[in-house]
């Protein structure tokens, strides 16, 4: 008679790279939940614009400053971000500053130099974000955004990790104020873009990685000895 193997269920620590859309709102690094890994948003400085939108070509670096480990024995849950956006003075404004759309935030673990080095080739996609921006027509100033659902580095593997920007619309950021702010990278080459720091916040959450559940060990001590049997 031909034996069945019970079905068993075995469930990875994983996360969705893609975290539900929410919706910017007009506030900063106090409204963010979680720890703050970074806390500089504020306006003024220089403008980074982009008429298509696509902002990919150059990140900002988030050094851990001791927050997490590097080693892979913790998890990092990256639950928000305010930035400092220069949308149209008015509503009936026909500049090509930050349109409303949809944005998203692309997060990179950094690797083991935890610098972004020659472009993304050597990095790791953690996941992406996205939010609504429904205020153009409100000028410069603070925007936040809580994700619908946290991007989750499993076993965080690096020192720092880089955040980018992009825009179904039209997308223009201020820096911040001079000299305050972290390091801006291009994306292509990994060079250092000078001057333009940017000034933004960024929050999460960190935890250990879970050890293996007792039920999980049982299970597959189990599995391995219906196998002997066969």
């Amino acid at each position: 008679m031909r034996k069945t193997l019970p079905s068993l269920f075995v469930f990875a620590a994983t996360s969705s790279l893609v975290a539900e859309a929410a919706t910017l709102a007009a506030g900063d690094g106090s409204d963010l939940t979680g720890t703050l890994f970074v806390d500089l948003v504020a306006t003024g400085g220089n403008d980074l614009q982009w008429d298509n939108g696509n902002g990919s070509s150059h990140a900002w670096e988030i050094p851990s400053g001791g927050s997490w480990a590097s080693d892979g024995s913790q998890t990092v849950s990256l639950t928000g971000i305010a930035i400092p956006i220069w949308a149209n003075s008015t509503p009936d404004d026909t500049t090509n500053n930050t349109q409303n759309g949809t944005l998203t935030f692309t997060f990179y673990s950094l690797g083991a130099d935890g610098d972004v080095g020659a472009g993304y080739s050597g990095d790791t996609l953690i996941g992406t974000a996205t939010a609504a921006f429904n205020s153009s027509g409100d000028g410069v100033g603070n925007y936040f955004v809580n994700f619908d659902t946290p991007v989750v580095w499993v076993a965080a593997d690096s020192t720092a990790f880089s955040v980018s920007v992009s825009s179904d619309a039209a997308l223009r950021l201020k820096t911040g104020p001079v000299a305050t702010g972290v390091e801006a990278e291009n994306t292509g080459n990994g060079n250092t873009r000078t001057g333009y720091l940017m000034s933004l916040s960024v929050a999460g959450t960190v935890a250990p990685v879970p050890e293996p559940s007792v039920a999980l060990l049982g299970s597959l001590a189990l599995f391995g000895l219906l196998r002997r049997r066969r």
